[in-house]
C-alpha cells in the first residue's frame, strides 16, 4: 500500500472567512469557514482542537487547526481533493472526516466530535493491564488497516491520535495530515510549530520516537510504517519507555534510530514481545507483511475470532473516561477482496503443515505423528486421527466425504506412499505403495475424488494416474519428449483434470477432459502448485520476485487461453509452500526466510555470536580470505551478487555481474565463480535430499584486483571441492545420469583430469562434501529427510568409511587447516558443531542453536583458514498458514 494521490479535479474552491487573524488559537465564537468555533478541547504538537458547529448542517463536530503555514494559492484544490478522499474512510475504528480547509495559510481539519480524550490520556489517567493495553490497540490497528486498503497510510500514528469513547470503541484520526504538512515543510520551512511535531533539520514531520526509520531515511512509505509506530506506542504503553535507546545528538528524530532495548520484566507475555519487536525492526521487510496479518496474529493469541472489535476489559475500564458525545454509524460491511486471515499455528506448537476439507469447513493440524481436525467455526469438538508410521508425512488430503483422511509419506529411500486413515477409528491402509509396481511410485502431491480414488503423478513426472477405491489403476494422461507432469487435479465436479506441466519448451498449465481424453493448454505460466476455485476457474500458486502471488485462471467455454486475474500478491520474502482450495476459501501455506551469517568460536563451547544480514534473503556459498573477509554469494532484493563482510563489520559488493554469478570456492584472496545466464530464477535448482545442482554454465577465476579469468564451461554442474591453499587440488562434481562424477580440476586453467571418485546422487548431494587438505579424503554426508550419515571416502582406494554420534544427525562437514574434521550435528535439543577425531571419538566444539530456538536452523558452515572460526548460515522458517475466504466478485 502507498499513499494515495486523487487526482480528482477539485468541485469546491474552498476559501477562508475567519472573522480575526489567523494564530496558533482562536476565541469562542469565531467562523471559522461555514464552522462556528466553541470551547478549546485540547492541544499537542500538531495543534489545537475546538468544539464546533457547522452552521450548514447544524451538527456538532470537532476542527482541528494545524501547522505549518501553507501557501494559500498554492494548496486549496489539492486540500479539497485530500477532504474528499479522505471523506472515503467509513470504517469504526476510524475517525470521520468532514471537511479540510485553510485559515489563512494554517490547515484545518474538520472531523466528528469525539468528546473523551486520547488513548495517550486514557493511559495516564490509570494504570493499566496488558490486555488494556492490547484491546485498545488492536481497535486501531483495524482502523488502520482499513485505511491501508483505502490508499492511506497516516505516518504520524501515536496515542495522541487515537480517540476512545465511552462506547469503548477507539477511532484513529488526523488521517493524511502529516503527509500534506510534509509536503509543506518541504516547500517552506515551519514556523513556531513545536519539535515534538516537526523537526525541519530531517525535512520530515512526524513526531519523535514514533516516525518509522524509512520515512527519516526518505525512502518509500507503505502501511508498515504505521505498523512500526503502533509498535513503539504498544511498547510504551506497557513498559513505560520508548523501546529504543537515543542515539547522541540534538536531533531527537533519531530516537527511532537506536538499538532495541530488551523489555522490561514479565509485564506483557513473551508472544506478544515477540510480535511486537517483529513490527519494530528498521527494515520494512522484516516487519509483519500488514498491519492486518500483525492484529491477527495478536488476536490468534488471545483466542478470540479474527473481527472482534472490542474486548472485554476495554469495556469495563472505559466507563472511567470523559464523556463522549459520538455519532452513531453504521458497521460497513466486509469489502470484497482477497485480504487472507492468519489460521497457522506459532512454531512453538510444533505443527508440520495444514489441510483444508473440500467444503472448508475444517481445517487439518498435522504433525509428524499425528492430525488434528478442527471445525473452523467452533461447530465441534477437536478430533485425534494418529498417523501411519510410514515415514514423515509431506502432504495431507480430506476426502470428499470428510470420513478419510489422506497423507503422502517420504520413505526412508526417497519414495513416497499415500495413505488413508479413518478419521473416526484411526485405521490406517496404504492406497499407494512406494514399490508395488515401478510405474506408479507416486510424488509427494496428490488429490482425492468423491468415491475416494486417488489422482498422482509419478515420480519423474513421466505421467500421471488414477487409483480408484477399488478396481484397476488407469493411466489418464502422459507427458510429452522432455515434458515434467509435476501436479494433476481433479475438478469439482471431476470433469476435468488440471495438468501442471514442466518443459524447457516453456511451462504450462493443460486442462484433460475426462470423458474425451482431449487436452487443452490454457495458459503457460508457471505454476508452483494448482487448485481448482470452480469447476471453470483454476487457482495458480507462484512466486514473483519472492512475493506469493495467487492467479486466478478463467477458462473459456471453448479452446484457448485462459483469461488470469491477480488474486493475492503477498508480502516480499515470502516461500510457498502449500496450497489447498475448498468451496468457502483458499488455504495456502507461507514462510518468510530471514537468512543471517553467525560467526561461531570453535575454542570451547558457547552461544552464537550472530551479525544480521537482513538484506540477504539466500546464501550460495561463502570462504575466508586470509585477511578475515568473509566472501558470500547472496540473494539482494531479487539479484544475485557476490559480497564481502569485513573484520569491520561492514557488507559490500565484490562483484554483480550481469548475469547470475555464484561464488563457489574462496581461494586465499581469489574467488572462483559460476556464471549461469538466465538470472536467478534459473539457479539454484534445490532439491533437498540431494542438495543443489547448477544448470549449464562457465567457471571463471576472480583475482583480488578484479582481474576475470575463464576456466571453461560446466554442464550438470554440482559443486566444487577445492583442498586450500595457493594450489590447492580440487575436484569438479558433474552428473552423469543418477551419478555424480568427481574429476580432477586445475585451478590455475580450468582443464580437467581423470575421473576421481563416482557415487550415486540419491545418497549424496553435492554441496554435503568437503575435500580434506591433504586432497585424499572426501568427507560427505548422506542427506534423507532430516536424517544424516557421515563417511569418509578415500580417493585413492575408493573405500568410504562411516562415522556415528549416537542420537545426532550429520548435516555438513568440513576440514580444519590441520587435519581435524568438524561437521555441523542436530538432536533433539539444538544443533552443534562436533569435531571428529576418529569413527569413534566425537566431541561437541560449540553449541550452534539452542533447543529454545524453535524457529531456526543452522543449514550451513564453513571453517576459517586457521580454523578457529565458522560461518554458519542461520535460517529462521516462521511457517504461517493463510486462509482466504471465497470472495471472487
Amino acid at each position: 500500500m502507498i499513499d494515495r494521490d486523487d487526482t480528482r479535479s477539485a468541485t469546491v474552491e474552498r476559501t477562508s472567512t475567519a472573522s480575526g487573524p489567523p494564530g496558533p488559537e482562536l476565541p469562542p465564537t469565531v467562523l471559522l469557514d461555514r464552522y462556528q468555533i466553541g470551547r478549546r478541547l485540547g492541544a499537542g504538537g500538531m495543534g489545537v482542537v475546538y468544539a464546533a458547529r457547522d452552521a450548514h448542517l447544524g451538527r456538532a463536530v470537532a476542527i482541528k487547526l494545524v501547522g505549518p503555514r501553507i501557501d494559500p494559492g498554492s494548496g486549496q484544490d489539492r486540500l479539497a481533493r485530500e477532504a474528499k478522499a479522505m471523506a472515503t474512510l467509513s470504517h469504526p475504528n476510524i475517525a470521520t472526516v468532514f471537511d479540510i480547509g485553510l485559515c489563512g495559510d494554517r490547515l484545518f481539519v474538520v472531523m466528528e466530535l469525539i468528546d473523551g480524550g486520547t488513548v495517550a490520556d486514557w493511559l495516564r489517567a490509570a494504570p493499566r493491564s496488558w490486555r488494556e493495553v492490547v484491546g485498545v490497540y488492536l481497535q486501531a490497528a483495524r482502523g488502520l488497516a482499513a485505511a491501508h486498503a483505502a490508499g492511506f497510510v497516516h505516518r504520524d500514528f501515536k496515542p495522541e491520535n487515537v480517540l476512545l469513547g465511552t462506547d469503548g470503541i477507539a477511532r484513529v484520526s488526523d488521517f493524511g495530515v502529516a503527509r500534506i504538512l510534509d509536503e509543506a515543510e518541504r516547500a517552506r520551512p515551519a514556523e513556531g510549530i513545536a519539535e515534538e511535531a516537526i523537526a525541519s533539520r530531517t525535512g520530515c514531520v512526524g513526531t519523535p520516537g514514533y516516525i518509522a526509520p524509512e520515512i527519516l531515511l526518505g525512502q518509500a512509505v507503505d502501511g508498515r510504517a504505521d505498523q512500526f509506530s503502533l509498535c513503539v506506542a504498544i511498547h510504551l504503553a506497557l513498559y513505560g519507555e520508548r523501546p529504543f535507546t537515543r542515539l547522541e545528538g540534538a536531533d531527537r528524530m533519531a530516537e527511532t534510530l537506536g538499538a532495541l532495548r530488551p523489555p522490561r520484566g514479565r509485564i506483557a507475555p513473551r508472544w506478544l514481545q515477540r510480535i511486537v519487536a517483529r513490527g519494530l525492526t528498521a527494515d520494512p521487510r522484516d516487519r509483519w507483511p500488514t498491519i492486518a496479518a500483525f492484529a491477527s496474529a495478536v488476536e490468534r493469541r488471545l483466542g478470540r475470532r479474527r473481527r472482534a472489535l472490542v474486548v472485554a476489559a476495554v469495556a469495563a475500564v472505559a466507563a472511567a473516561a470523559a464523556v463522549l458525545v459520538a455519532v452513531p454509524r453504521p458497521t460497513p460491511a466486509p469489502p470484497p477482496d482477497w485480504s487472507p486471515i492468519v489460521v497457522g499455528r506459532d512454531p512453538e506448537d510444533q505443527h508440520h503443515f495444514m489441510a483444508v476439507s473440500p467444503d472448508g469447513s475444517t481445517l487439518v493440524t498435522v504433525s509428524p505423528t499425528e492430525a488434528w481436525l478442527e471445525p473452523r467455526e467452533g461447530a465441534g469438538p477437536r478430533r485425534r486421527v494418529p498417523l501411519p508410521p510410514a515415514g514423515q508425512p509431506v502432504a495431507c488430503r480430506l476426502s470428499r466425504s470428510g470420513d478419510q483422511l489422506f497423507c503422502s509419506f517420504a520413505t526412508v529411500g526417497g519414495t513416497f506412499e499415500i495413505w488413508a486413515s479413518d478419521v473416526v477409528t484411526g485405521r490406517a491402509e496404504r492406497r499407494v505403495p512406494s514399490t508395488g509396481a515401478p510405474t506408479l511410485r507416486p510424488q509427494d502431491q496428490f488429490d482425492v475424488g468423491p468415491d475416494d480414488g486417488v489422482l498422482f503423478a509419478v515420480e519423474g513426472g513421466g505421467a500421471a494416474w488414477s487409483v480408484p477405491r477399488t478396481g484397476t489403476a488407469r493411466r489418464v494422461a502422459t507427458a510429452g519428449p522432455g515434458d515434467k507432469l509435476v501436479e494433476a487435479v481433479w475438478s469439482p465436479d471431476v470433469a476435468r483434470i488440471a495438468l501442471n506441466i514442466v518443459s524447457p519448451a516453456g511451462d504450462r498449465i493443460a486442462v484433460l477432459d475426462s470423458a474425451t481424453g482431449a487436452i487443452a493448454v490454457v495458459s503457460g505460466r508457471r505454476c508452483e502448485v494448482i487448485g481448482w476455485l470452480t469447476d471453470s476457474s483454476l487457482l495458480c500458486a507462484t512466486r514473483q520476485k519472492r512475493n506469493v502471488v495467487l492467479v486466478e485462471l478463467l477458462l473459456p467455454a471453448g479452446t484457448g487461453p485462459a483469461q488470469e486475474r491477480v488474486r493475492y500478491n503477498g508480502p516480499e520474502y515470502q516461500a510457498l509452500d502449500a496450497l489447498q482450495t475448498s468451496s468457502a476459501g483458499v488455504l495456502f501455506g507461507a514462510a518468510r526466510v530471514d537468512q543471517h551469517l553467525g560467526l561461531l568460536a570453535l575454542d570451547a563451547p558457547g552461544p552464537v555470536r550472530r551479525f544480521p544480514s537482513s538484506r540477504i534473503s539466500d546464501l550460495f556459498a561463502a570462504g575466508w580470505t586470509p585477511s578475515g573477509a568473509l566472501i558470500f554469494g547472496a540473494s539482494v532484493q531479487g539479484r544475485l551478487r557476490i559480497m564481502r563482510r569485513l573484520p569491520d563489520g561492514t557488507i559490500d559488493v565484490v562483484r554483480a555481474g550481469p548475469a547470475a554469478e555464484v561464488p563457489l570456492v574462496v581461494l586465499g584472496e581469489t574467488i572462483i565463480f559460476g556464471r549461469f545466464p538466465g538470472g536467478e530464477s534459473t539457479i539454484p535448482f534445490i532439491d533437498p535430499p540431494r542438495g543443489r545442482r547448477y544448470p549449464e554454465g562457465e567457471l571463471f577465476r576472480l583475482a583480488p584486483g578484479g582481474a576475470i579469468a575463464p576456466l571453461g564451461k560446466t554442464r550438470d554442474f554440482v559443486t566444487l571441492y577445492c583442498a586450500g591453499g595457493r594450489a590447492p587440488p580440487c575436484l569438479l562434481a558433474e552428473l552423469s545420469g543418477d551419478d555424480v562424477i568427481a574429476i580432477d580440476w586445475d585451478v590455475e586453467t580450468g582443464a580437467r583430469g581423470p575421473e576421481r571418485a563416482r557415487w550415486s546422487l540419491t545418497a549424496y548431494g553435492g554441496k554435503s562434501g568437503s575435500l580434506s587438505p591433504d586432497g585424499r579424503t572426501l568427507a560427505q554426508v548422506q542427506r534423507f529427510y532430516g536424517n544424516g550419515e557421515l563417511s569418509l571416502l578415500d580417493l585413492a582406494s575408493g573405500q568410504r568409511r562411516r562415522v556415528a554420534a549416537p542420537d545426532s544427525h550429520f548435516i555438513f562437514a568440513g576440514w580444519l587447516a590441520d587435519g581435524t574434521l568438524v561437521a555441523l550435528a542436530t538432536t533433539n535439543r539444538g544443533s552443534r558443531i562436533v569435531r571428529v577425531t576418529d569413527a569413534s571419538t566425537i566431541e561437541t566444539a560449540a553449541i550452534a542453536v539452542q533447543d529454545s530456538d524453535t524457529s531456526t536452523t543452522a543449514g550451513d558452515f564453513l571453517v576459517k583458514g586457521d580454523g578457529t572460526t565458522a560461518a554458519i548460515m542461520m535460517t529462521d522458517w516462521v511457517g504461517t498458514y493463510w486462509w482466504i475466504p471465497r470472495s471472487l466478485e
